[in-house]
């Protein structure tokens, strides 16, 4: 099975020969097929905010986008602030946001599995080096084999000597090339088996 660009084949279908019943009913199956990826979720602020539970004190994490362009995690909670509940931007690490402004957000993607338009999903062995530098922007499973410590980063930049991270523990975090497969692994998803 290859991908098809579906806006190209519907324009494709409407120059051809078929039907004004067969066309349309082409159209109407290309519009029903599952995307191989997913749509640019992005969010304006202005537009909504993150739903949080009807409830006190909770929070989600989410993808943001400040004016600069900067893309992060953060966190948008509900919390009691001198007696008062109101909801406002974190830091994943914990800290009230003071950056350049957020702009526009998006949720975390769902885990790969079956209904989630993952095909062909490659085999979750660990990355390898140049896999790890295609993955910029994009959220890893990071493994530290010594004390089995594990936790989820997005990839910020990858070079010849480190790969610098955003965690939920550091404002960023790193991981030493020549250490790659022999103190810390990184995975496109959770492990299935403890490395």
């Amino acid at each position: 099975m290859s991908a098809i660009d579906s806006d190209a084949l519907k324009e494709y279908i409407k120059k051809t020969d078929l039907t004004a019943v067969e066309r349309g009913a082409l159209l109407q199956a290309i519009s029903n097929m599952p995307t191989l990826t997913p749509q640019n979720e992005w969010v304006s602020v202005e537009e909504r905010l993150p739903e949080l539970p009807e409830k006190d004190w909770c929070s989600k994490m989410v993808i943001s986008c400040d004016k600069n362009g900067h893309v992060a995690p953060m966190i948008w909670e509900r919390a009691q602030v001198r007696w008062k509940m109101i909801e406002r931007w974190k830091y994943h690490w914990d800290r009230i946001y003071d950056g350049a402004g957020i702009t526009h957000w998006m949720p975390l993607p769902a885990p790969p599995g079956e209904g989630n338009n993952v095909p062909n999903e490659p085999p979750n062995e660990p990355l390898t080096w140049n896999e790890l530098g295609n993955m910029v922007e994009k959220p890893v499973y990071i493994v530290e084999l010594e004390d089995g410590e594990s936790c989820w980063v997005l990839v910020h930049t990858v070079d010849d000597i480190k790969a610098l991270f955003v965690s939920a523990f550091d404002q960023y975090d790193y991981g030493n090339r020549e250490l790659y497969g022999q103190t810390w692994l990184a995975y496109r998803r959770l492990p299935e088996v403890s490395p």
